[in-house]
């Protein structure tokens, strides 16, 4: 009888040992891994911004690809909802909210998995000569609860290894797409065309010496001054501007499709060069190139970044996407022009070969030229260009939301 006396007295003393000890461990865990990613902020922000494609490089999917997962809120920064259930006990049922979003600084999150309870999930974004150093950290509040407390000296250890494996998907999924440019300074829009009567007509610039520049900025300039002279000659309106689809293009010789939006094509007789058409439409990505027309691929560019980081399939492809662009024309340059094109100046092999004389040079230093770039990702149904009045169909200007998709 004494001897279970003891034995009962020694484990209430090594219980009062093992909760008194509780009390005296951290009341918080925190774990955190980093790493360098090699592209530039706009784009990791993006991806962590969003749980549109969390499951490809989230370390949780790659143990259990077969897991629930489901979407609410919104598609992407405050609001937006992730859970995902896993029949692996390591997983469990994981839901997770974004509740702070600062562009390309933080996102954070309101994490609740049924293995810890409630935590706050961060990732930090810092610039470094490679690229972005990304963190992303764990932290959740142990409680008074002493099982609690003792599972927090393993939390590292229980969850440091999917972080890191979190980040080294992250980065393998970045950095292994061609799009590496920085598209934070273009504003990307959808927009829905209609389709409008317009005159037609191909044009095409060729050099034959490696000397020479292939001026391609010119030779559409001349194609539109075609157009605009045949519409003025025959009393044609005007409804909008120029549509341009480049056909093929090399170091030597390009071609091209210009479409002139007008009105009143009935009973007009056309050459063998210029016919009747309907101006592009669909559903288009659209941005604006600010500067040189001759590197207004660079703003392509970063849309092709846009769209492969946010998971936007164009038609033909991310790679060969269906693409026009529509000359603006001269407009007053905003106090902080959010487009940046000039930085990009330099790197003229990126667009169009550039003009031998400087584009703009005698224009009014207030402006810019403004090209607009679309890339398709709906077309419309094919229909014949108008053979009676009233048969148009005025163009939509677009919505005016940011891109979500």
């Amino acid at each position: 009888m004494r001897s279970i006396i003891e034995l009962i007295v020694a484990l209430v003393f090594v219980a009062l040992f093992f909760f008194g000890l509780a009390y005296f461990l951290p009341q918080s865990g925190h774990v955190e891994r980093s790493i360098v990613i090699e592209r530039p902020a706009s784009q990791v922000f993006d991806l962590v911004n969003s749980y549109k494609r969390f499951d490809v490089w989230s370390p949780w999917h790659a143990k259990d690809p077969e897991m629930q997962t489901m979407l609410s809120g919104e598609v992407m920064g405050f609001g937006a909802t992730h859970k995902m259930v896993s029949s692996n006990p390591k997983i469990g049922t994981v839901e997770q909210r974004i509740i702070e979003s600062d562009p390309y600084r933080l996102v954070k999150i309101q994490h609740n998995w049924n293995r810890f309870g409630n935590a706050t999930v961060t990732y930090r974004f810092k610039p470094d000569d490679l690229g972005v150093q990304t963190t992303w950290s764990y932290d959740i509040d142990l409680g008074m609860d002493p099982v609690m407390r003792y599972r927090g000296m393993y939390l590292d250890s229980a969850i440091g290894e999917d972080l890191q494996m979190g980040l080294m998907r992250l980065k393998a999924m970045l950095e292994s797409t061609p799009f590496a440019r920085d598209y934070s300074d273009i504003d990307v829009k959808t927009v829905d065309l209609l389709p409008r009567d317009a005159l037609q007509t191909t044009g095409s610039t060729t050099i034959y010496t490696a000397d020479e520049v292939l001026n391609i900025p010119a030779a559409i300039d001349e194609t539109v001054a075609k157009l605009n002279e045949f519409a003025q000659k025959n009393k044609l309106q005007v409804t909008g501007r120029p549509q341009v689809k480049m056909l093929s293009k090399d170091r030597y010789s390009a071609s091209f499709d210009v479409l002139l939006p007008v009105a009143g094509l009935e009973n007009v007789k056309l050459p063998n060069d210029i016919k009747a058409a309907k101006t592009l439409a669909g559903k288009f990505l659209m941005a604006e190139h600010w500067g040189r027309r001759s590197l207004s691929n660079v703003t392509g560019e970063k849309m092709q970044a846009f769209m492969s980081v946010r998971g936007i399939e164009p038609v033909g492809g991310i790679t060969t996407p269906e693409r026009f662009e529509e000359l603006v024309g001269e407009m007053p340059i905003p106090e902080e022009n959010g487009n940046g094109q000039g930085e990009d100046e330099d790197e003229g092999v990126a667009g169009f070969e550039a003009s031998t004389a400087e584009e703009g040079a005698d224009t009014d230093p207030n402006t810019e030229y403004v090209t607009r770039v679309y890339f398709l990702l709906e077309a419309l149904p094919q229909v014949e260009p108008a053979t009676e009045e009233g048969q148009g169909e005025p163009a939509a200007e677009g919505s005016e939301a940011t891109a979500q998709s």
